[in-house]
């Protein structure tokens, strides 16, 4: 006979979403994350991507030393993506202590 525990365990995995199905959901934010790490003028502290209505809002710490390319042209390359909220904050060596205060951006690009 088999223990009672072991058919719990097995009933409550089933019922979670399998890991290609949270994949399926969240295709949008991961072909994002995927553009952007893979600019090489884009250097990332932190950064997190969550979906809004007909886009993503952009959140987390852009190292910058410099020209860097502009996060929403790069976002938007990708499909199902029409509004980028930036609340990236910019990060530079090149940056006054003002701009780096201030990088709060928290703007939609349009």
């Amino acid at each position: 006979m088999s223990d009672p525990s072991l058919r719990e365990e097995s009933a409550s995995r089933s019922s979670q979403p399998s890991v290609a199905a949270l994949d399926v959901e969240h295709t949008v934010e991961i072909n994002v994350r995927r553009e952007l790490l893979s600019h090489p003028t884009l250097q990332f502290a932190s950064l997190v991507i969550r979906r809004i209505d007909d886009g993503v809002c952009l959140e987390g710490v852009l190292d910058t030393n410099g020209d860097t390319a502009d996060v929403c042209t790069l976002a938007r390359k990708v499909a199902g993506v029409e509004q980028v909220l930036n609340h990236l904050v910019t990060h530079g060596a090149e940056m006054s202590q003002d701009e780096s205060a201030g990088g709060v951006r928290g703007v939609s690009c349009r």
